[in-house]
């Protein structure tokens, strides 16, 4: 599983962060995010038992955009698209995956939240490059946490097309929750249970991230 290629799936409303604070008579205000890299927002609102909303076609700034819902088992959104004639041409499902705890004026919450819970979570064993064993570290996806190492919190990249970049996943360990201020990041390795930690330099030719020194190898601990 790849943060990275998982992004290249990612569609242009990325993502929904539903506050009912911002509940303003029979108007909602949606945080949301463009491809889960620019910042977004709109308005969303009942009207004869449907949703609506002020979500533009990019491309000929037109309202034509329609929302289903469902709230069998989990809320679930679906943002139609149109064009001009009625025609469906794209639909976007959006599904519910954490609480209300999670909000935040961060964009991109949800994707990390899914990249951290699904791809590393739970407790390794730390070796360096040469197989020595070195200390045990866990990571809690659920707050984000790292105990056993000098960070205290982590996140694996789920927001790209800023250069440079590495091609491929990327760790981020900080000292304070989401303030990248004095962070580290690794490039991101999995072999089967085995995890590599990279530092990385600057091609100066075509101005991405390229893999310099292995620095750690982390191997999940067995139940």
């Amino acid at each position: 599983m790849s943060a990275y290629i998982s992004s290249k799936f990612i569609p242009d409303i990325a993502e929904l962060q539903i506050n009912p604070i911002k509940i303003s008579g029979d108007t909602l205000e949606v945080n949301s995010s463009l491809r889960n890299h620019e910042g977004y927002a709109f308005k969303i609102w009942f009207t004869n038992q449907s949703l609506q909303s002020n979500v533009r076609d990019w491309e000929n700034g037109e309202y034509t955009s329609q929302w289903q819902y469902s709230t069998k088992q989990d809320t679930s959104l679906s943002l139609i698209k149109r064009d001009k004639t009625g025609k469906i041409v794209n639909t976007i499902e959006f599904v519910r995956v954490s609480g209300g705890d999670r909000l935040s004026e961060f964009d991109g919450e949800g994707y990390g939240y899914l990249a951290n819970k699904s791809i590393l979570k739970g407790d390794y064993l730390v070796f360096d490059k040469v197989g020595h064993k070195k200390w045990s570290v866990n990571f809690d996806p659920e707050n984000k946490k790292i105990t056993g190492y000098n960070f205290n919190f982590y996140q694996l990249q789920t927001d790209f097309g800023v250069g440079p970049e590495y091609k491929g996943d990327m760790l981020i360990l900080s000292q304070t929750l989401d303030d990248y201020q004095g962070s580290e990041s690794f490039a991101f390795k999995v072999k089967k249970d085995t995890i590599q930690l990279w530092s990385t330099r600057e091609d100066t030719i075509d101005f991405t991230l390229k893999e310099k020194d292995l620095v750690f190898e982390m191997v999940k601990k067995k139940n």
